[in-house]
Order: structure tokens, then C-alpha cells, then sequence
């Protein structure tokens, strides 16, 4: 497992926001989904758990075997190339020890904010 407990990293960074089971949420980032799990089994949310360097074969079974499979996309994906995503797809855009990896330039920020809908947002928790 990556970083420093993602898990409880995941819970604070989301007591800071509204979240409910309609949302829509991006994980960049996720490494071994400990963030996205999080996501799913407390509130109910679909997400997208993304990643540039974990096997999402291997992040699936990991949600499989927990039974959330369902709630949980795992997809490779590279943070710093355009989402193949729908613009305003999203309710949230969710970041747990990774931005710092993909978003150490000005230009990150407003690429990302395409994809959330009107009235979402971007947290994100860095070590």
C-alpha cells in the first residue's frame, strides 16, 4: 500500500465537503484504491479510481473481493493528459497524496476544473 494511511487521509480530506450518493467522483491518483474504497463503502458514491502506476486488473479484484466492485471504475489513466471524460462529467475531483505528482504546473488546475460540474469541487490532501 502507497503513502502514509490513505484511508484516513481520504476521511479527512472529505469532512470538508458535502458528499452524497449521487455523486460522481474522480480519484486521481488513487495508488491501491484505499481513497476510493473509502468513497464508496462510507458514502455510496460512484468512482472513477485512476491511476498512472497501478494495475487496475489488480484494483479491481482488491473492490471485488470487498464487494463494491460495482461502485468503483478502475481505470489507468495519465492526470497530466486530457481526462477521457465528459466536460463537467464530474461532481468531485479527488486527490489523496498524488497531486503533487501531476499538478506542479499553473496550467493543472484550470484543465481539471472542466470536468466538474457547476457547484463541485477539488479537494486535495498532500504529505
Amino acid at each position: 500500500m502507497w503513502g502514509p494511511n490513505g484511508i484516513r487521509q481520504a476521511e479527512e480530506l472529505a469532512s470538508h465537503f458535502t458528499i452524497t450518493k449521487d455523486m460522481r467522483i474522480f480519484d486521481l491518483g488513487c495508488g491501491s484504491g484505499l481513497s476510493s474504497l473509502y468513497l464508496a463503502q462510507e458514502y455510496g458514491v460512484d468512482i472513477f479510481a485512476t491511476d498512472l502506476m497501478m494495475d487496475p486488473t489488480e484494483n479491481n479484484e482488491r473492490f471485488q473481493s470487498l464487494g463494491i466492485a460495482g461502485k468503483i471504475v478502475p481505470l489507468t489513466i495519465d492526470a497530466t493528459q486530457p481526462l477521457p471524460f465528459a466536460k463537467r462529467y464530474s461532481d468531485v475531483i479527488f486527490s489523496v497524496g498524488a497531486y503533487n505528482l501531476f499538478g506542479d504546473n499553473e496550467e493543472m488546475l484550470p484543465k481539471l476544473i472542466s470536468y466538474v460540474k457547476k457547484g463541485g469541487c477539488i479537494p486535495r490532501a498532500e504529505v
